[in-house]
């Protein structure tokens, strides 16, 4: 009995140890820790010149620690505050997804429900609609299949503001369903909008409305709004290289039209980590917070109920970014931790959002018990899968033909583990560790990744939002090697064709000949490749309408696909009137590699392009 009383007393003081351990190594950020770290955030702010930030750092038991700095117009100089509203974006969505879900708590509507039953006006196409109809929650989720807005859409001035009916119906075309409904994921603005849409249709109220009475109200968001803030307001001005940009009336309204101040956005992180108090009950909030419409039915890492998964330190946040411009924006919430924080820029810099949300993710992380989780043996078939992968689920066909040459993925399983990397850029890669019931875990013990099948691909691997598809180490590389040959010699022939000339009385006649065609062919790529660029550096301002570069771009792709097809055609007249053939062997590469240039960029649908549709 003596023996037994000592060993409970033993396992007793061993169980308050360990407790008192994991209370340590849990400790909440104490006002003195937030002080300091507020010291470094001032530091980013004034090396980016930001014009001011706001921002809010959360803990279940504490207080929210908020603070802002700067000014809401450079020219003014009119001081931020903690009720100065701000453009939050794509976290507009989430008060879709909680009104969504509101009504689902109230049984007005299923997640199950078609969307055709929900609103017959809709126009969408879906080629699966008998084996894999469009339901409510594939709105939710992004797994509709649909491709995002146009540039058109995204630069479309929306004012005076269209209902959400005549909204949707400027481009019905985005809404195809690219693969069966709810099997992949891809992020589009169209589908948190046709929600919204529902929402109204349901409630009998305008969807803004709605929003006010059952969201803002209940958290006393007092500094929020779907409207242009009025001169008197106490709102930020949007900055993109120092320079003011103009408020913008947006086409898709409740997927990003929303203004709120940090002390309102506050509140609302506090009422996710709360677990969805008052607006909603825990069980529904769980439900927002994984994806259960895609290849894998339920999985923590997909993105949820309008609700985005972020990764800091390999810790599992849930949330939503935004970005317009001149504005951007983090709000981000930890279930298991119970902490969070919220960024709102009045500036589009990502160098110093990405700085901020480092430095703040880092100091939360070090707040956090180091997790364990159990390890298992990895299966000899899971080693098999070793090999290359590319991802199948590009949020816009359009932009693919760029996507996909950063599209390709290494995996390297071994007996302990799994190494995760990226091709080109070779600079991320992750290490991943079995567990049970076929999920990959990140060093954190977080699920990350997993094998599915897909209905029209067979095996695929679902890593977060991105499905990938096994391919050979040729696909892998090949698209890469031709690229990177391509570009490289077209600079060596830029530099030529600039020194060429100089010696042309010393060529002959053929020799000038292919020499031209050789110029002709590089600089119209050259040609190609700088209204792409300067088009993409404000795309939706350069590309999103018809103008100088939108048509620079277009006749660009042309002329790029004429000049390559007239230079094999000279140089196969040219080839018996050489004696010297090395440039001859030179034109003919560059010649074959810009040709394939061509063929890709048509078989992805640029040659020609319209950005503007």
């Amino acid at each position: 009995m003596k023996f037994v009383i000592h060993a409970i007393n033993q396992s007793l003081v061993i169980s308050l140890l360990c407790l008192l351990f994991s209370f340590s190594a849990s400790a909440e950020l104490t006002k003195h820790d937030l002080e300091l770290l507020d010291q470094d955030i001032q530091k980013i702010v004034k090396q980016y010149k930001l014009p001011s930030l706001a921002y809010a750092i959360l803990q279940k038991n504490t207080s929210p620690f908020i603070k802002v700095s700067g000014v809401t117009n450079i020219k003014n100089n009119t001081l931020a505050d903690q009720h100065t509203q701000y453009r939050i974006a794509s976290i507009s969505k989430m008060f879709v997804g909680i009104a969504v879900m509101q009504l689902v708590e109230t049984k007005q509507v299923k997640l199950s429900d078609k969307v055709s039953d929900l609103y017959p006006e809709l126009e969408f196409h879906n080629p699966w609609q008998d084996t894999h109809p469009l339901r409510l929650v594939h709105l939710l989720e992004n797994t509709t299949g649909w491709n995002d807005i146009s540039l058109s859409e995204f630069a479309y001035e929306n004012n005076p503001a269209l209902n959400l009916d005549d909204a949707l119906a400027i481009n019905s075309n985005s809404r195809t369903s690219r693969w069966p409904p709810g099997t992949r994921q891809a992020y589009t603005n169209s589908a948190a909008t046709v929600a919204a849409r529902i929402v109204e249709k349901l409630s009998g109220l305008k969807f803004t409305d709605y929003v006010g009475q059952h969201i803002f109200t209940p958290l006393n968001m007092l500094n929020s709004s779907y409207a242009q803030p009025l001169a008197q307001d106490n709102a930020a001005t949007g900055y993109k290289r120092h320079q003011p940009v103009p408020f913008k009336h947006i086409l898709m309204q409740p997927s990003g039209s929303l203004s709120a101040s940090i002390e309102d956005m506050s509140r609302f992180t506090m009422m996710l980590i709360n677990q969805g108090e008052p607006l909603l009950s825990a069980n529904t909030l769980i439900r927002m917070e994984h994806s259960e419409s895609t290849n894998l039915n339920q999985f923590a890492a997909g993105y949820g109920i309008a609700n985005f998964l972020r990764y800091y330190q390999g810790h599992r946040y849930r949330g939503h970014d935004g970005a317009l411009p001149g504005w951007m924006s983090e709000l981000v919430y930890s279930p298991k931790h119970k902490t969070g924080f919220v960024m709102l820029l009045n500036s589009e810099h990502p160098a110093a959002y990405r700085a901020l949300t480092l430095l703040i993710s880092k100091a939360l992380a070090n707040s956090y018990a180091k997790p364990e989780f159990a390890q298992s043996k990895i299966p000899e078939e899971l080693i098999a899968q070793s090999g290359y992968y590319q991802y199948i689920n590009p949020r816009n066909e359009k932009q693919f033909f760029l996507e996909r040459l950063i599209a390709t993925r290494k995996l390297t399983v071994t007996q302990d583990s799994a190494n995760f990397s990226s091709l080109l850029p070779a600079n991320w890669q992750r290490t991943l560790y079995y567990s049970e019931q076929g999920k990959w875990l990140n060093p954190q013990g977080e699920e990350v990744m997993a094998f599915a099948n897909d209905p029209i691909e067979g095996e695929v691997l679902h890593y977060g939002n991105l499905v990938f598809k096994s391919v050979s180490g040729f696909q892998a590389w090949a698209d890469k090697v031709i690229a990177i040959a391509w570009l490289l010699l077209l600079i060596g022939l830029i530099l030529h064709s600039c020194y060429w000339p100089w010696r042309r009385k010393k060529l002959t006649a053929p020799e000038v000949q292919l020499r031209q065609s050789l110029s002709f062919n590089a600089w119209s790529a050259l040609l190609f490749l700088l209204f792409l660029a300067i088009g993409l550096m404000s795309a939706i301002d350069r590309l999103g309408h018809i103008g100088f570069f939108s048509l620079g771009l277009m006749l660009s792709t042309l002329l790029l696909a004429a000049t390559s097809l007239w230079s094999v055609w000279k140089l196969k007249l040219l080839y018996n009137q050489l004696t010297a053939k090395k440039a001859f062997y030179v034109a003919s590469l560059f010649a074959a590699l810009q040709l394939m240039v061509v063929v890709y960029l048509a078989a992805h649908g640029v040659i020609g392009i319209q950005s503007w549709n």
